[in-house]
């Protein structure tokens, strides 16, 4: 019995480790058997998810970034779950914001009507229409609001008396703001148009009047008054020398000829002649211009434009070079027995109307111009190495010294006022006249005055210009000196990358790849690159940037006049990398390089665009000499093309153009303004001569911009890559259960 008992003993113990082993085992397939499914379905998921953004059907995106599905285990996705709750929290606040701020803009307008403040009244109408306007680029759905067509009617009367009375500038903003309210009707553009022309004279002719009048508009508006103007390194007439009419009708002659769109010579005349028209009737010029003041002078001149445009009129379609010739010479005479200003002066004023009525990038580069432009084009930079800006005080303010210039070897830091330049008082001076009596040539000195909070005198530097390399890649957060030294993840737990592109210039294709070698050799499993606000630059540094994530291939034509091809700019080295998850950021700053390298990205499917249409600006512009060797003609002769034949250039009255993202994320109006702040003042870093931090406890964080939820279009890119990168983590995790 003893033995039976034993074995009995045995056995039930046995019996009870097996099952606890069977146990055990079960609970482990279990467990094995709910993570894979976890993982399975996250993975699922993540495939719609992307599968969406690729399609197109961003509303579908932007859905199921908002809804994880049930049955997932958080301890692998943590991350991901985290930041799907903060995309629905923020979303539904953002949502709030807009709801709330429709309920109080009826109210805001109706205040401002009653104090006649029409340009007030107009500028929260525009914000209402950017809260209810879906369709970007649509006609605004409040037009046919009472009150709304009350704003309008009161501001376009408004703006007629003001530029009848002179005030240019209240004409300008008024006529502007409806023009951007009517977009793309283009009901106001003349008018609009017309105001800036009279604007940009002024500041041309007599920039001290129109500080006074930005002065007193800043005092009526209940800030304070602007310093005196300073005039230092300034005289309209450099703006004349070695112009003449053989350059002016060479390039009205080459415009009519070989402009992209064939714009009839009428137009091309009548535009110049309507310059000419407002540059006399522009009262204010009389204080540079004498014989402006003479009205009866002014009116026979005007009357003498008014034949000459009815003669071009009638002779419509039929006109040639020969009426370009006739046209320019017509009205020198009449200027020489009326006004008698200058001839270089009316000149000056007829061929820049003539160029900008054929397109908005057609132009002149008058010679007092032309050095300028041909060191622009050719990357060479030289100065003394730093970003200025002015104050709320309009005092010229060092915002940061780039690190090895000669400004930061110096001395020069951050905060530093500038209270002279060569021993010239700043106070009043305009930041581009700072910045042009600060550049130089290489090797020449410039002395510049400090006043550094804490130091109780004004302190001199003697800086010796040099050339200053410029960058245009950027990542998240600065970490070094350098100007490539960043830290290039936006979220290091899933490895995703971000790289900002503010430009295209010498240099940018080179140091795109620098920084995207650096950010594969840590890891990175996804990449960000924000095009935002990027308004363009080198053609071939846009297709070398295109090169870097797609094959050989074209990555743009160029189309003539004729439908022709002229040329065509293709990637010729290998990809970078081919299979990366990548997201773009664009909206309707990106434009001309920024839309050709997103529009590219896109046809060939190596992106999903997120963001806002682009800008649409498409056209190719070609620089020639004039007779002389003075000036140069810049003239838009053909358009851009994507590899699918897509023409992203705005035509007038088109409702269509640029690149449109596949997953459109709007932002509110005032979010735009505070992100860019932070974003910028997160940039400005100060290292001393050791390269070592500086710490500053005013600097934001840049992780404010997503833990405030500043940026929806990055946060949704960001997102959109967790996703992908979580997915085919988990794909592969349940693969190999």
């Amino acid at each position: 019995m003893t033995s039976v008992r034993h074995v009995w003993s045995f056995a039930v113990a046995a019996l009870l480790a097996l099952s606890g082993l069977l146990g055990l085992s079960m609970a482990t397939a279990s467990d094995r058997g709910t993570a894979t499914a976890s993982s399975e379905r996250i993975a699922a998921w993540s495939e719609r998810v992307w599968t969406s953004a690729t399609l197109g059907d961003g509303d579908r995106v932007l859905e199921l970034l908002g809804d994880l599905p049930e049955g997932i285990e958080p301890a692998t996705v943590q991350a991901l779950m985290n930041g799907v709750d903060r995309f629905r929290s923020r979303m539904d606040e953002r949502e709030s914001v807009r709801e709330t701020r429709l309920t109080e803009v009826r109210g805001e307008i109706r205040e401002s009507l009653e104090k006649n403040g029409y340009a007030e009244a107009l500028r929260i109408v525009l914000e209402w229409s950017a809260l209810v306007t879906d369709d970007q680029g649509a006609i605004s759905p409040i037009l046919d609001e009472p009150l709304v067509a009350d704003v309008i009617r009161r501001s376009r009367d408004g703006a007629a008396r003001a530029e009848a009375d002179g005030d240019w500038l209240e004409a300008y903003t008024l006529y502007n703001r409806l023009n951007l309210l009517h977009d793309p009707d283009e009901r106001f553009k003349e008018d609009e148009r017309r105001l800036w022309t009279r604007i940009t004279l002024m500041r041309l002719y007599v920039p001290d009047r129109l500080h006074e009048m930005r002065s007193a508009r800043r005092v009526a508006e209940g800030e304070s008054a602007l310093p005196p103007y300073n005039s230092t390194g300034e005289d309209w007439r450099q703006r004349w020398a070695g112009i003449d009419d053989r350059m002016v009708i060479n390039a009205l002659g080459r415009a009519a000829r070989d402009h992209v769109e064939r714009v009839p010579v009428l137009t091309i005349l009548q535009g110049g002649l309507n310059r000419v028209r407002t540059f006399v009737t522009t009262s204010d010029l009389s204080g540079a211009l004498p014989s402006l003041g003479d009205e009866r002078a002014v009116q026979r001149f005007v009357r003498e434009l008014d034949e000459i445009d009815a003669v071009l009129e009638a002779q419509g379609n039929r006109l040639g070079n020969y009426d370009i010739v006739n046209t320019v010479s017509r009205i020198l005479r009449a200027n020489r027995d009326t006004i008698r200003v200058a001839d270089e002066a009316i000149l000056h004023e007829f061929g820049t109307g003539a160029a900008a009525a054929t397109d908005e990038f057609t132009a002149f580069y008058w010679p007092d111009e032309l050095a300028n432009f041909q060191r622009t084009a050719e990357g060479n930079f030289t100065g003394v190495g730093i970003q200025i800006s002015l104050n709320e005080s309009m005092e010229l303010r060092v915002v940061t010294p780039v690190f090895g210039t000669p400004a930061a070897e110096a001395g020069i830091r951050p905060g530093d006022l500038i209270r002279e330049v060569d021993g010239d008082s700043t106070v009043g001076m305009q930041l581009s006249q700072a910045v042009e009596r600060i550049v130089g040539e290489r090797g020449t000195p410039v002395t510049l005055t400090i006043e550094r909070p804490g130091e109780p005198e004004w302190i001199k530097f003697r800086i010796v210009r040099d050339t200053i390399p410029l960058h245009s890649v950027k990542g998240w957060r600065r970490t070094g000196p350098e100007e490539m030294d960043w830290d290039w993840f936006i979220d290091r737990d899933t490895r995703v990358a971000y790289i900002r592109l503010t430009q295209f210039i010498r240099g940018s294709s080179d140091d795109l790849r620098a920084a995207l070698d650096q950010a594969m050799r840590q890891g990175a499993r996804g990449v960000i690159l924000d095009m935002r606000f990027n308004g363009g630059g080198l053609l071939d540094e846009a297709v070398k940037v295109a090169n870097v994530f797609v094959d050989p291939g074209v990555i743009v034509t160029q189309e003539d006049n004729t439908g022709r091809v002229r040329s065509s700019e293709r990637a010729m080295r290998p990809a970078m990398t081919r299979d990366l998850p990548m997201v773009v950021l664009i909206n309707e700053a990106s434009a001309s390089a920024s839309e050709i390298v997103a529009g590219a990205l896109q046809d060939y499917g190596r992106a999903v665009l997120v963001g806002e249409r682009t800008f649409g600006k498409g056209s190719v512009q070609n620089v020639f000499m004039l007779p002389g060797g003075s000036a140069a003609f810049k003239l838009t002769t053909q358009y851009y093309k994507l590899p699918k034949g897509r023409l992203i250039h705005r035509k007038p009255g088109a409702n269509t153009w640029g690149v449109e993202p596949e997953v459109r994320v709007r932002v509110l109006p005032k979010m735009i303004g505070e992100a860019l702040m932070t974003r910028q003042n997160a940039d400005v870093v100060e290292f001393d001569a050791q390269g070592r931090l500086v710490e500053n406890g005013d600097r934001p964080d840049p992780n404010d911009i997503l833990e405030k939820g500043l940026d929806p279009q990055l946060e949704t890119a960001m997102l959109l890559l967790q996703a992908r990168i979580v997915g085919e983590q988990e794909a592969r995790r349940a693969a190999l259960r």
